[in-house]
């Protein structure tokens, strides 16, 4: 593994499929697809130990919560069948709460939007990512990351793959209900397909995705490393 395998380069993916001078190479894809499951991987145990070792404090130590009040924060993978569920039923919700409250003050008290209303809830749910994204790019930044900024432009493209997920919904419905007035047997069969989909869908958006977000971070931090060593060999 090279630095340049997280080059500007490497960042792109379509651009890239029929290009002759800087193809996509089988190596790329397949750092592509590794990677997709080390950052899930690596989120989730970072996370879920932060949380493991906080509840043994909070019931063994110091005897303030049973362990039922301790739920975990993750739901099962199986869930992930959509970018919407990924978020909503895989993913923790710890900052749902605070970040929806905003969004709803925002949507009726500042926009004045109707409580319920179509533009209220997509207005939330928006905010909801954006916040997601300025507090990561905001610990990316004190971490020292080059592409902090990239962190909000990764979640809200998650908002709106998820919006697309609702267009297209909508339309399977449409288009669904009078085949399943035909044969009642092609909804099961259609929802197993569904899913299967789902799967394969979710997993190309964070192949195509991930790399724009974190790759300039692991570039930028390899250099700076490259950058010390270099000023450290000078001194010596």
């Amino acid at each position: 593994m090279q630095i340049e395998d997280f080059g500007p380069t490497k960042q792109v993916f379509f651009r890239r499929l029929l290009s002759t001078t800087n193809p996509m190479t089988c190596r790329e894809v397949m750092m592509r697809a590794v990677f997709v499951f080390y950052w899930v991987l690596g989120a989730v145990t970072q996370l879920d130990a932060a949380h493991t070792a906080l509840s043994i404090i909070s019931i063994l130590v110091f005897r303030f919560n049973n362990p039922e009040d301790w739920p975990g924060i993750f739901g099962s993978p199986s869930d992930c069948w959509s970018i919407r569920r990924f978020w909503g039923q895989f993913w923790h919700q710890i900052v749902v709460r605070p970040y929806t409250n905003y969004g709803t003050f925002i949507s009726r008290k500042i926009f004045g939007l109707r409580r319920g209303s179509q533009f209220d809830k997509i207005l939330v749910i928006f905010i909801i990512f954006f916040f997601s994204g300025v507090l990561h790019s905001v610990v990316s930044w004190q971490l020292g990351d080059r592409n902090y900024s990239g962190d909000i432009w990764w979640f809200c493209l998650n908002f709106a793959a998820g919006a697309l997920e609702v267009v297209a919904s909508q339309l399977q419905r449409a288009v669904g209900s009078k085949a399943d007035q035909r044969d009642p047997s092609i909804r099961q069969t259609g929802i197993s397909w569904s899913k299967v989909f789902g799967f394969a869908w979710v997993f190309f958006f964070l192949f195509w995705s991930l790399p724009k977000s974190q790759y300039p971070k692991i570039y930028g931090h390899v250099q700076d490393v490259l950058s010390e060593m270099a000023l450290s060999n000078m001194d010596n």
